[in-house]
């Protein structure tokens, strides 16, 4: 039984650990959300050459495959060294292409409440709706940069969140396991319960 507990306390304490990491990791998430951004950014575009070169490789190792093997070797080789040499690139292109399908998705809104006016429905908040929905859209595609940074700084508070109640969670949980340990070793002489 002492081994279970002692296997209970290294749990929590690497759990611990983990907690003050991850709000250490929103820490910067939120203090430094554009070079978390480059940072995210070389890292993927390093992932995207090394896919893209590991794609070019099969398809010069195996010259029985067909051409079009090379072409997606090329296309993740070509963005990976676009993220690498234009960080920036990444940071705006997120949010735009959020941006895109939120406008589209308010165009497809309102032409939906368009329709259901010309049938004789009462749609005010539909078409108010579906504007806030375009508003929205063009807000992302033309502030990317502030939108990219706000949406850091969020999954930064949410982070250092999670880990705060984590540490909170974990210190409870260990405390209640010492408790029910020193009680497990009052009550047991020589391996028999006391009555």
């Amino acid at each position: 039984m002492y081994n279970f507990f002692r296997r209970i306390y290294s749990i929590y304490t690497n759990a611990i650990i983990m907690a003050i990491i991850s709000c250490l990791f929103g820490a910067v998430l939120l203090f430094f959300p554009i070079g978390s951004m480059t940072v995210l950014s070389v890292a993927i575009g390093a992932l995207l050459i090394f896919a893209g070169c590991t794609l070019m490789g099969n398809y010069f190792l195996n010259q029985a495959t067909a051409g079009a093997i090379s072409i997606f070797g090329i296309i993740p080789l070509i963005f990976g060294i676009l993220l690498i040499a234009n960080p920036a690139m990444f940071i705006d292109f997120v949010p735009t292409m959020f941006g895109i399908y939120v406008l589209f998705a308010g165009i497809d809104e309102l032409s939906n409440a368009s329709r259901a006016r010309s049938l004789g429905y009462r749609v005010g908040l539909s078409y108010l709706l579906a504007c806030s929905t375009i508003i929205v859209g063009l807000g992302c595609i033309i502030f990317s940069w502030f939108v990219a940074k706000l949406a850091i700084r969020i999954v930064g508070i949410s982070i250092i969140y999670k880990g705060i109640t984590r540490l909170i969670y974990d210190r409870n949980m260990r405390k209640k396991a010492t408790k029910f340990y020193e009680e497990y070793n009052s009550d047991v002489i020589d391996g028999k319960f006391r009555n």
